[in-house]
């Protein structure tokens, strides 16, 4: 039978190919209701479990509790995503037993969804219609994947909580392991101790001290220039040590569609955490009393229109890549066409040299009278040697010529259209500016220098040209 790939995030209700071992392991009948006799919460979160990866019941589970957690917070933390390749550190019996010993109502449970970006909140107030007890799921998927559960009470400010953090992903240089999560919690423990909330964008914060590096796209930027070629900056980028011009245009290509791939994605991720960060603000704010505490249906309607937000971000990103890919297609279809036509270039090699010499041959340039003789029948002409020696020699001289040109001709042409763009940058001397703002600098300069003899010591430029201060409400400009 078929065995599906392991890139397939298959579930309960997988339409892909399994065997019925593979597919007995995957269904959870625990989590199924059992009517009267139901857990629940086990039933609650039948559809966050079913569709989720856990590890095996029989395997030692990796979840750690924070060590030095405040008084008022208890935290759990886990690793895993819930993918095939990254299943959560636990059992879903474990998880569960974990909801329920934490406190989390059934209500919230049943809202919660793997393998997707997830904002999930649940107020539950007192008698007095306040705030008393607060329910919060986050959640990212794939890049910077990330679980958060907390129930958080507001009166007390005490806080109980599970995250989850996936190992590794495509865009990640190094796996996240407890030894790095862990001192990160320890050393903003007095911050959460003083407000337990705090935790909520300190754990989002680790994502972004982790996963965001503006430095890593400026090089990944600068390498794919100085691979092009095509720069006028060619003495700054092999100076700093970027990468040299090539000419495999395949691989440029696949470098350029795993690079945008990788910018769509990081972008994404960064999005979907600038959302949460700021659901989260609020949240807390409505804690604090800052802001009015909304009713259960309105609630629900604004988490409702935060995970379609996204969502629609998931898909932006799918667009971005399938734009990506779609360039890469036309590109491999211009690069079937371009062999073509070699390919209809070769064989007028093979043609063109004969047929240059039969029509040479043929003018009557060359006096062939008497070079005839009779042979079986038929009439050959005796200089036939040199008429295949031509034509043999001709065709080795042009396929020489060919190779030589593909192998260093256009190659050196290349370099010669890049030394002349150098060239005439260096002869503007303006690497800094378009023509456009460097005449407006121009001008800034001129009028600047006339307001500093009109109004002496009043009045001052930076050096660059840019006005710095304004006489009184006379705009100079």
């Amino acid at each position: 039978m078929e065995k599906p790939s392991r890139d397939v995030e298959s579930g309960a209700y997988s339409t892909a190919k399994t065997s019925d071992v593979e597919r007995a392991r995957i269904y959870l009948a625990p989590m199924d209701c059992n009517g009267s006799e139901c857990n629940p919460v086990n039933c609650a979160l039948h559809a966050m479990s079913m569709h989720t990866v856990w590890q095996d019941e029989e395997k030692e589970e990796q979840i750690r509790q924070w060590p030095k957690t405040p008084a008022n917070v208890e935290m759990e933390v886990g690793l895993g995503s819930g993918q095939v390749d990254h299943p959560f550190t636990t059992s879903h019996e474990a998880f569960a037993r974990r909801c329920e010993s934490i406190g989390f109502s059934p209500a919230f449970l049943r809202n919660l969804r793997g393998k997707q970006p997830l904002f999930e909140c649940r107020i539950q107030r007192n008698e007095n219609k306040k705030p008393e007890v607060l329910e919060l799921a986050i959640s990212t998927y794939e890049t910077d994947a990330i679980l958060i559960l907390v129930r958080y009470d507001i009166a007390s400010q005490v806080l109980k909580g599970l995250v989850f953090f996936k190992q590794m992903d495509s865009l990640s240089k190094c796996d996240i392991r407890f030894d790095s999560i862990i001192p990160f919690l320890d050393e903003r423990k007095d911050e959460i101790e003083e407000t337990p909330l705090i935790i909520l964008p300190i754990l989002l914060s680790f994502l972004q001290f982790r996963s965001h590096n503006s430095v890593k796209w400026r090089v990944d930027l600068h390498n794919a220039e100085g691979e092009l070629g095509v720069t006028r900056r060619r003495d700054f980028l092999d100076a700093k040590g970027y990468r040299k011009a090539t000419d495999d245009f395949a691989f440029l290509n696949a470098h350029l569609a795993s690079t945008a791939h990788e910018l769509d994605d990081t972008v994404a991720a960064a999005k979907n955490i600038q959302l949460l960060l700021q659901q989260t603000a609020k949240v807390v704010r409505i804690c604090d009393g800052v802001e009015r505490c909304p009713s259960r249906a309105e609630l629900m309607a604004e988490c409702r229109a935060v995970n379609a937000q996204l969502y629609a971000e998931q898909v932006q990103m799918s667009i971005a890549n399938m734009q990506t890919l779609r360039g890469a297609l036309y590109s491999r279809m211009g690069a079937a066409e371009n062999r073509t036509a070699k390919s209809i270039a070769m064989l007028g090699l093979v043609v063109l040299p004969t047929m240059l010499v039969s029509n040479v041959f043929a003018t009557g340039i060359l006096n062939l009278q008497g070079t005839y003789s009779n042979v079986d029948g038929g009439t050959v002409s005796k200089l036939w040697p040199w008429f295949l020696s031509l034509c043999v020699g001709l065709t080795a001289l042009m396929f020489s010529l060919w190779t030589l040109w593909e192998r260093c001709g256009a190659r050196w042409l290349e370099k010669l259209g890049n030394t002349e763009i150098q060239k005439r940058w260096r002869q503007e001397g303006q690497p800094d500016f378009v023509p456009q703002a460097t005449e407006m600098r121009k001008v800034q300069k001129i009028e600047s220098e006339k307001a500093l003899v009109q109004f002496g010591r009043q009045r001052s430029f930076c050096s660059d040209g840019y006005i710095c201060m304004k006489h009184g409400k006379k705009d100079l400009l």
